[in-house]
């Protein structure tokens, strides 16, 4: 997905949240803008170098993590 910064914020303070929710409750984060603003900065590694806004490590937990582990959900 093609989303911006704020995006990001969104979602990681939505998985930051959800780690203290049980597994009967749901967290939506909205993408609400687009990347194409973003194209030579948040999207360019060397950019986010010399800005020094690589990550040193990778985060423990994912998207892919707690949507693996919200179990089955009934629509």
């Amino acid at each position: 997905m093609l989303l911006g910064g704020s995006t990001g914020t969104n979602v990681a303070a939505a998985l930051r949240y959800a780690r203290r929710l049980s597994g009967e409750q749901l967290i939506v984060a909205l993408g609400c803008d687009t990347g194409r603003n973003y194209l030579s900065k948040f999207f360019d590694d060397d950019w986010m170098r010399e800005n020094k806004l690589e990550w040193d490590e990778r985060p423990t937990h994912s998207l892919a993590d707690l949507i693996k582990t919200r179990g089955n959900r009934k629509l």
